[in-house]
């Protein structure tokens, strides 16, 4: 599952160490969002230090006056805890705060939560689907650790990959960057095509793509390194993965050589 990342900022700026200006998302007039411009650190990068930092959990970083922006990478080096470094990035969209009620926390689609981004009710951690849980991202209901998709659990269950029962721990495994894609993207038009009074107006559209056609564009742009990363995978199976992404075992040796 792609993970959703997000940057805080101020007035469009960063917040949190550095002063680079963002180009900011744009919403059209039919109310979907055209990308910010692509940002590029050249040479070498590092988490906390150098590069270009993204969350996964914009909760953290909050400061008077942010605003928060789903965002998209390219590049991504290494992580520390929720956060990550990568060498390429723009802002996808701004995030919408609360649609529910009487919440406490912030962007919450559910009612009555403490916490942050839970589409359930009555959380006090984040990231719920479920209700009243005070750990995160769980689907179930009432749980006090996190991962669970069952009922008052005070350990986190375990879990299956690629068909299998893991035994891993969840922060030990690192997924390829190739993962993380999105079925939506924005595409200028090309000086040709502007000639047409509409689209120079609109200046491009928002192409979708199958889930399968995704998972391949990404996959296109993988380096040897995140296929060694997918083969390390706990239960790395080339059959269920082509069931999943399309992306056949010939495809994944083709890149390792």
């Amino acid at each position: 599952m792609e993970k959703k990342l997000y940057k805080v900022l101020v007035n469009g700026e960063s917040c949190h160490g550095g002063n680079m200006v963002w180009d900011l998302p744009k919403q059209l007039k039919n109310g979907k969002w055209k990308p910010g411009k692509w940002h590029k650190v050249d040479g070498a990068i590092s988490v906390c230090e150098r590069g270009l930092h993204l969350t996964t959990d914009p909760s953290q970083w909050l400061v008077g006056g942010c605003s928060i922006y789903e965002a998209e990478a390219r590049g991504i080096k290494d992580w520390a805890d929720n956060k990550c470094v990568c060498s390429s990035a723009r802002l996808i969209k701004k995030v919408t705060f609360n649609t529910g009620v009487e919440n406490s926390g912030e962007y919450n689609a559910g009612n009555r939560n403490a916490g942050y981004g839970n589409a359930g009710y009555g959380n006090a951690g984040n990231w719920n689907a479920g209700d009243g849980n005070a750990g995160d991202r769980n689907a179930g209901d009432w749980n006090a650790s996190d991962y669970n998709n069952g009922f008052c659990n005070t350990q986190e269950t375990p879990f299956y990959m690629f068909n299998k029962p893991c035994t891993a721990k969840r922060s030990d495994i690192s997924f390829p960057d190739f993962f993380y894609f999105n079925l939506i993207e924005w595409v200028d038009y090309t000086e040709e095509e502007k000639t047409d009074a509409g689209k120079k107006s609109t200046g491009g559209y928002l192409k979708t793509y199958t889930y399968k056609e995704a998972w391949l564009k990404s996959f296109e742009k993988a380096g040897k390194e995140d296929i060694k990363k997918l083969l390390a995978l706990p239960n790395f199976d080339y059959t269920v993965f082509e069931k999943l992404s399309g992306i056949t075992e010939e495809l994944i040796k083709d890149k390792l050589k």
